[in-house]
């Protein structure tokens, strides 16, 4: 996810969400990061975390956005949680719109799965396989806060 405008400056400072970060080059994982200005890869400073599945069958990756922290799940399993201070846009830009991004990447700097083994690929004779992403359903629902009631 990104946002829908760039309310504390360009990348990275404005935040991206990774809901589910399937790489061809490291089979078998999905990643759930986040980017902001303290914390991204070009720094070596991203926080995320990966969770082992196979890819080859259907899953549901989840993603609870509350309003101080994120919860990330396949198929209702918890794998990570990022919850830093919500007070520095620096490191919590999500209090503003994003949009969902469904994207198939594959060259740049981490891509689909490589004949030699690397994690870029450029050229077509370089890819292991076929690239696909195929999506069944994308569904977004508002959270609401449970109420509690002490008596």
């Amino acid at each position: 996810m990104l946002p829908s405008r760039d309310v504390y400056g360009g990348w990275p400072n404005s935040g991206e969400i990774d809901i589910a970060e399937a790489v061809g080059c490291t089979s078998g994982k999905v990643y759930g990061t986040v980017h902001t200005g303290t914390y991204n890869h070009v720094k070596n400073t991203h926080l995320g975390s990966d969770y082992f599945t196979n890819l080859s069958k259907w899953h549901d990756f989840t993603i609870d956005w509350l309003d101080s922290q994120m919860k990330w799940y396949v198929d209702g399993q918890h794998y990570h949680t990022f919850a830093p201070d919500t007070r520095s846009s620096d490191q919590w830009p999500f209090s503003q719109k994003f949009y969902l991004l469904l994207n198939v990447a594959v060259g740049g700097s981490w891509g689909g799965f490589c004949l030699r083994g690397a994690p870029s690929c450029s050229q077509e004779s370089e890819f292991g396989s076929d690239q696909t992403m195929q999506v069944d359903f994308v569904r977004v629902h508002k959270l609401t806060p449970k109420i509690q009631i002490k008596g």
